[in-house]
């Protein structure tokens, strides 16, 4: 049958680079293959930095949950060393697979890899539009976790410096007022603790601002 052998077009170009020069035809044929060698070693360098990278996040995970258990701090539920060691495995297997992949230039796990690609793209989009159609859900979950870190603060190392690295990024004191300090067994004013009625350092507007530039500001209020 005709369509068996292709279009006149194919058949036409086959025949015009048959025309052309030996030289001009090995010259088109080596582009061709520096062009696919060059796209090969990009996919290939990239998978390899982000494949160091996930045994990074990996290592500094473990080494995490090591340290905290050493404390006898185990509160795996809510710990972002688990989330660490998480996003550091997904990496880990999809920029293997990658790697592999390219180097061998095996079909089945550049298929793979590919699917993995789409996947994570997919579930990025959606939880996009998940955030943006339930706004107010996601705002008033994102204080929730606010006032845990403002409750949990000093007690777990983790929320410590999550809040102080809020507070100072976004140049704010609490959830919704500094007074949220408050909810915290140490800064409320009832607790007799030398940090009663303050706040974090981070809170602190001041240049040269020192541990204990919030120590009883909320006495002042």
């Amino acid at each position: 049958m005709f369509g068996l052998y292709g279009s006149f077009k194919d058949l036409a170009d086959e025949n015009d680079n048959m025309r052309l020069p030996a030289p001009l035809r090995k010259f088109i044929a080596d582009s061709e293959d520096e062009v696919y060698f060059a796209i090969r070693l990009l996919i290939f360098a990239v998978n390899v930095i982000a494949w160091i990278f996930s045994i990074f996040f990996i290592c500094i995970g473990i080494w995490i949950l090591q340290e905290k258990h050493s404390l006898g701090i185990d509160n795996l539920s809510s710990d972002p060393a688990i989330l660490l060691l998480v996003i550091g495995s997904i990496l880990f297997v999809i920029t293997f697979t990658g790697c592999v992949g390219t180097l061998r230039e095996n079909l089945f796990l550049l298929k793979m890899y590919m699917a993995m690609i789409v996947i994570l793209f997919i579930i990025e989009i959606i939880t996009a539009l998940v955030a943006f159609l339930y706004a107010d859900k996601t705002e008033n979950r994102v204080f929730d976790l606010i006032k845990h870190g403002i409750a949990d603060y000093h007690d777990d190392p983790d929320s410590q410096y999550i809040m102080d690295e809020i507070q100072k990024k976004f140049e704010c004191c609490g959830a919704y007022t500094f007074n949220d300090w408050n909810h915290n067994s140490y800064f409320k004013c009832s607790s007799g603790d030398v940090l009663a009625c303050g706040v974090p350092f981070s809170c602190c507007k001041t240049v040269g601002m020192n541990s204990q530039c919030g120590f009883g500001i909320r006495e002042k209020d």
